[in-house]
């Protein structure tokens, strides 16, 4: 049975975000976990939390503002 992706309304989240030093770089880097999905990943970049965040059905599509107009993504 597949499981049905989370939407903004009911998904929760466990970020982690942290420095890692090397002599050549400084680079931010982190983990994310849905927690009423168990779904968790490491990530590098902006871009690899997005994409998790994307797949897990909160980020993509048209949200309302507090003034009650679409904003798209």
């Amino acid at each position: 049975m597949a499981q049905k992706k989370s939407t903004a309304a009911n998904a929760i989240f466990v970020v982690r975000i942290w420095r890692e030093w090397s002599l050549e770089e400084t680079r931010w880097v982190g983990r994310i976990e849905q927690l009423n999905t168990g779904a968790a990943i490491a990530f590098r970049d902006l871009a690899e939390l997005m994409t998790f965040l994307q797949e897990s059905g909160v980020c993509g599509e048209a949200r309302r503002s507090p003034s009650g107009k679409d904003q798209a993504e």
